[in-house]
């Protein structure tokens, strides 16, 4: 392979610099904030460094009702360029049935 790092998924471009583009074009990585209204759980941090590899902004999405702090929390994780916050009463809880409009 001549020292040549390979992606380790086939749809991703080899690693090395451009890891974000594929086929000429920036792909986006959206991670979704797993919480509790008083954490952020411990995936969290553990999904955003595995996105962090790919080399593209990630932008997390937090959901919930009253979870304004949560997005706080998400904004100061290592990584993260954007967070969009979704705070409604049908949020609560993170039922899939609800946040799949999102």
């Amino acid at each position: 392979m001549g020292g040549r790092i390979m992606s380790p998924h086939p749809s991703l471009p080899p690693q090395g610099g451009k890891e974000h583009l594929v086929n000429g074009y920036e792909m986006a990585v959206l991670v979704i904030a797993d919480h509790d209204n008083a954490h952020l759980k411990p995936g969290v941090t553990n999904a955003v460094t595995a996105a962090g590899r790919m080399g593209s902004p990630i932008t997390m999405l937090v959901a919930g009702h009253q979870c304004g702090a949560m997005a706080q929390a998400a904004a100061k994780i290592a990584g993260v360029a954007k967070v969009l916050l979704c705070d409604a009463p049908q949020y609560e809880g993170l039922l899939a049935e609800n946040l799949a409009a999102l």
